[in-house]
């Protein structure tokens, strides 16, 4: 990898599923680890919050760089329950809007698709009806279900926001 005529430092990469998936990939040393979880996010088109990363029987912290690493490295991906508590926490961060406190607890596996048990509204729902047009986006990248429905009927994702910029 040359970057201005310089060769850059990369890591071999090597990812596997608890299902039995490898993915092979070569990323700059530089690249940290929620880096690593998206391209895998794409390659597998799944979610990269509620995925873990296992290096050595241990999960590999977000703030870890790939040169801490040796350049051929082997992870294993993992999927983690959703945290009930942090899901609603999540709720009361979306209705307010605060963008970087949803993606803090989207990481640590808050449910983008929790519904409040008193009438079935989502984070989504109540980000969309607020017009907090960046955390709906952000709930849109983790994988919430747009097409959930409110106990009354009512579709969750309310047309104030426009569908094509949240697109699955």
């Amino acid at each position: 990898h040359e970057v201005d005529g310089t060769l850059q430092p990369h890591s071999d990469i090597i990812v596997t599923t608890i299902n039995g998936d490898v993915h092979e990939l070569c990323l700059p040393s530089a690249c940290n680890i929620p880096t690593v979880r998206r391209v895998i996010q794409v390659l597998r088109q799944n979610p990269s919050y509620n995925q873990e990363l296992i290096f050595n029987f241990e999960k590999v912290s977000n703030s870890v760089v790939l040169s801490a690493f040796p350049q051929r490295v082997h992870f294993t991906m993992v999927m983690c329950q959703y945290d009930d508590d942090k899901s609603k926490e999540l709720m009361r961060w979306a209705v307010r809007g605060h963008y970087a406190e949803v993606e803090h607890l989207l990481w640590f596996h808050a449910d983008p698709n929790y519904a409040d048990v008193r009438d079935g509204a989502t984070p989504l729902f109540v980000a969309s009806h607020r017009g907090h047009l960046a955390v709906v986006q952000c709930l849109c990248k983790a994988g919430a279900a747009k097409d959930q429905w409110e106990q009354d009927g009512a579709a969750i994702f309310l047309s104030r926001i426009n569908i094509g910029r949240c697109r699955r």
